[in-house]
């Protein structure tokens, strides 16, 4: 018995110099742990939210239904919140603690180091929290407005008639001898804002079954929706 308690004391004093060590070299550490995971998590948002602004703007958002564009607008907000917050929990100095009249001796000096590690981790930790409270928000506003451009797809077009000049004609020819002035089709609603309207020709004659032209204005003399 007695030899099995001295070898477990042996391996108790081989293990708690490095034990001891490593856990409060870690507790020390701890604030600049933290501020590694939240760089970590500013970069996988840095560049997720960067795509999606741009998929935003590329997807012409300021030609959408009011509803989408708000939510649109929302979502890049609140991704460029979480950005800075990111930002806020990595770069911001934590305010640090100067008192140490109470310390008296190593002991109490070794307390106010590992007090002092928390604190700043836990400040870090809280600031990421806000950070990712924002990721959440975007995300959901981000899923909302592809769900709303994906459902607001019916209602886009309308039967119509485009007439174009006779110039641009000639070089529709090109295309498909059989076109004329008078372009009969679906028409995309939303593109008579823009500098190009798209029409889907479902009774050209051509080879293709359905034609789709997007037309710039300047060769457009008038359009007609059937029902306005």
């Amino acid at each position: 018995m007695t030899s099995e308690n001295s070898e477990q004391e042996l391996l108790i004093d081989a293990v708690i110099g490095p034990a001891s060590e490593a856990y409060y070299s870690d507790r020390v550490r701890s604030s600049s742990a933290a501020r590694v995971r939240a760089q970590a998590a500013q970069s996988t948002i840095t560049v997720f939210s960067g795509g999606l602004v741009a998929a935003f703007t590329f997807t012409a958002l300021a030609e959408r239904p009011p509803l989408i564009r708000v939510a649109g607008l929302a979502a890049v907000v609140l991704w460029l919140c979480a950005g800075i917050l990111y930002l806020r929990a990595v770069a911001v100095p934590v305010r640090a603690w100067t008192d140490t009249s109470h310390v008296k001796n190593r002991l109490d000096l070794i307390n106010l180091v590992l007090k002092k590690a928390q604190n700043e981790a836990e400040q870090i930790d809280s600031r990421q929290k806000w950070a990712n409270i924002a990721v959440v928000g975007a995300v959901l506003l981000t899923m909302l407005t592809f769900a709303l451009f994906l459902f607001s797809s019916s209602g886009r077009t309308g039967r119509g008639d485009v007439l174009v000049s006779a110039k641009y004609v000639v070089e529709l020819q090109k295309l498909c001898p059989l076109l004329t002035e008078r372009l009969v089709g679906d028409i995309n609603k939303e593109s008579l804002v823009t500098q190009f309207v798209e029409i889907e020709l479902t009774q050209s004659g051509c080879a293709a079954e359905k034609f789709a032209l997007h037309i710039p204005k300047g060769e457009i003399l008038a359009v007609s929706l059937e029902g306005e």
